[in-house]
Parts: C-alpha cells; sequence; structure tokens
C-alpha cells in the first residue's frame, strides 16, 4: 500500500488522471475475462496466495492451456506475474487485507487457510474476517478449502458447493475431507472428475 502523499500519487491526482484502486482494477479485469467466456479461479487466505497462484498458473501455463493470471509475485519459471492469453482460464491472487475480497465473483475461490492477520482493518479479529471470507464464498460458483486448517473451521457455511481437501493421509487412503466437517461434501480424488469434468465441459460447448 501507498500512502496518501505518495509523489507519484500526489503528481496523478494533480493532473486529473483517474486512480483505480488495486482491487477494482483486478475486479475489473476478472470480470473482462468472464465475459469472454474465462473461467476465473481466484486463491485467497492468509497465507501462500501468491505460491498456489503462481503455481496454479505455471502447471496450466506447461500443460498448453494458456491461461491468465495476475499473481502477487513473479513466477520463476514464467518470467513474469501476469500475463493475458487466449485460453479458458484467468487466474488471480485476491488479497484479503482491506475487506476487497467481497467484490470478487470467481468461478472457483480457493482458500488456504485463515488465520488472525491485518488486525488494522479486522478490529474484532477472526470475527470479522470470517464474515468477510463467509460474503466472499456466499458470491462464488465452486469453493475448494484446505480441511487441515484450524482457521478453515470457522467458515459456518452450509452450501453444496464448497469442497475440502487435506494432507494429512494415512495408510494410503485417498485424501478425504474429515468428519468433523460436515458442512463440506466428502470428496475422493476420482470424485473429483465430477468436479472439474463440467467446468470443461462448459467452457467447450
Amino acid at each position: 500500500a501507498i500512502r496518501e502523499n505518495n509523489p507519484e500519487l500526489v503528481k496523478a491526482k494533480e493532473l486529473g488522471i483517474k486512480i483505480y484502486h488495486r482491487s477494482d482494477l483486478l475486479k475489473e479485469i476478472a470480470e473482462s475475462a468472464q465475459k469472454t467466456g474465462k473461467y476465473f479461479i481466484g486463491f485467497a487466505g492468509t497465507h501462500g496466495k501468491t505460491t498456489t497462484s503462481g503455481f496454479s498458473s505455471f502447471v496450466l501455463e506447461k500443460a498448453g492451456l494458456e491461461p491468465s493470471f495476475v499473481v502477487g509475485g513473479i513466477v520463476p519459471e514464467i518470467a513474469t506475474n501476469a500475463q493475458c492469453k487466449d485460453g479458458k482460464f484467468f487466474i488471480a491472487e485476491l488479497d484479503e487485507s482491506d475487506g476487497t475480497l467481497v467484490k470478487y465473483h470467481p468461478d472457483i475461490l480457493v482458500i488456504n487457510n485463515l488465520e488472525e492477520d491485518h488486525l488494522d482493518f479486522y478490529k474484532n479479529g477472526m470475527a470479522d474476517i470470517v464474515k468477510i471470507f463467509e460474503q466472499a464464498i456466499s458470491q462464488s460458483k465452486k469453493v475448494i478449502v484446505n480441511a487441515d486448517d484450524a482457521g478453515i473451521k470457522n467458515l459456518k457455511v452450509g452450501f453444496n458447493k464448497v469442497f475440502g481437501y487435506y494432507i494429512e493421509v494415512s495408510k494410503g487412503n485417498l485424501p478425504l475431507v474429515k468428519e468433523e466437517f460436515g458442512y463440506i461434501r466428502k470428496q475422493t480424488l476420482a470424485n473429483c472428475e465430477r468436479f472439474i469434468n463440467p467446468i470443461l465441459k462448459e467452457k467447450e460447448d
């Protein structure tokens, strides 16, 4: 974030140049992508947004799917943090630090984790953070959450569109959403095909 006395910001105001908040510009880019038929996948959470959005962009790029993306850091293997191509997917890192997460309406929202952070904005701590994320979930078509994360358990959502995954795998079992996540439909890796295939077919049609 920059302060109001930032020289470039001050000069832009003097010249009457239209000034966009970062989130508003990203919102316009995302909506434009969706209007052209791209599938918008947003990555959110307290930690790991740049890593997961960047890794997803890298995988789709190397798979030859020509994704468009806006990531909060340079993806080393691609040597850029943003690109616009003709593929079906638009990947974006969505910041929650100032509540602007609720400006977006992704086709898939991925939530890595939730912790108390940015408490200068979230005055009531986790309670306020949860409200923002629950609103973001309500505005997303599908949601994938990290069911290992303790903070995620604070989310009270009853939508069938929420899917969970976890990394703690024992005895060679396929990952299943833990039993305590009663509001998340259980998924095995095989069932994931029923989640992603309609997405790809929808775009082909």
